[in-house]
């Protein structure tokens, strides 16, 4: 069948809006809505077409999420995936994956670290908790 994959460059709602334009040509297209995904720290732009959601503000989502929860761990001791997925009411899969960051980044210590502890894993870097000086 022959397609037309309408894109944006980063953004997906615009490809909604020229897909309703093209339907008025009846131009026998199959219409797939899309835009260019741009990774962190990749030079190379992919093409999103077909999703039903956009790419590029799920990124920006998790990354908001992502920033929220470090904050919160730095002013802690410990920390695990059944705690952020407590405290942030996220999935254990999404758990993990921030889990995973932190360690990366060098702010929670890696799994095995504290083999010992009930109460997951070190927190190395810290930050002072938000609020009104002392």
């Amino acid at each position: 069948f022959d397609f037309l994959a309408i894109t944006d460059h980063h953004r997906y709602r615009p490809s909604l809006r020229a897909i309703d334009c093209w339907k008025r040509w009846n131009s026998g297209f199959r219409l797939f809505p899309g835009e260019e995904v741009h990774s962190p720290g990749n030079p190379v732009h992919i093409i999103h077409f077909g999703g039903g959601y956009s790419i590029n503000e799920k990124a920006a989502s998790d990354e908001e999420k992502y920033q929220i929860v470090k904050a919160a761990v730095m002013t802690r001791e410990y920390c695990s995936i059944s705690q952020i997925q407590r405290d942030f009411s996220v999935g254990f899969t999404r758990g993990g994956k921030i889990m995973k960051r932190l360690q990366e980044e060098g702010i929670v210590a890696p799994d095995g670290a504290n083999p010992n502890s009930t109460k997951g894993n070190k927190v190395l870097v810290h930050s002072a908790p938000e609020g009104p000086a002392q």
